[in-house]
């Protein structure tokens, strides 16, 4: 899995919950943060925390699951507000992105729910988008394809900036 933009990761772990309320609860306890973290160090040489937030969780087509998916870090253009930058994203870049290869499974997109990002907690990022494949090979040649490029040259520097962008093998540890 590769970050093309800065650094090598060597994994990112999610924690996606039904309800806020849910995730609310289990994470208010002290005893949650230290197993967490301890799992964390047992398993990675270094933590990126940074891409940590709390956000909205809308599948907009497919089961939202996979074996594998790119997921990207957004900031949003600052000539958007928010409300049009979600309204593009969410309308306009989504339909271009889900109509633009056979091979795509799944498309999530989350949203960092206020007021998650205080000043100093995290990166700063306006959403983060998952994409699944059914293999990695179909993800990697995906984020390499014409159509990919297409969608970059129309969106990114006009709607958002891509912070980081991973490749990663799906494994879902528990599910209720």
């Amino acid at each position: 899995m590769g970050d093309e933009l800065s650094r090598i990761y060597d994994g990112v772990a999610t924690v996606e919950y039904q309800s806020l309320e849910q995730r609310n609860s289990n994470r208010a306890a002290a005893e949650y943060h230290c197993i967490l973290q301890d799992d964390e160090r047992r398993v990675f040489d270094a933590l990126v925390h940074n891409f940590s937030f709390i956000g909205s969780h809308d599948v907009l087509q497919g089961p939202g699951v996979g074996p594998a998916k790119v997921i990207r870090f957004l900031r949003r253009s600052r000539d958007l507000s928010s409300k049009e930058f979600t309204r593009t994203w969410r309308d306009e870049y989504a339909q271009r992105l889900i109509g633009s290869a056979g091979n795509i499974r799944s498309v999530a997109q989350n949203l960092p729910i206020p007021p998650e990002r205080p000043e100093g907690w995290g990166l700063k990022v306006d959403g983060s988008e998952k994409i699944w494949f059914d293999t990695l090979a179909a993800a990697d040649a995906f984020r390499h394809s014409e159509a990919a490029r297409e969608i970059r040259a129309q969106f990114e520097p006009p709607l958002f900036t891509v912070v980081a962008e991973v490749v990663v093998d799906e494994v879902i540890l528990h599910d209720t």
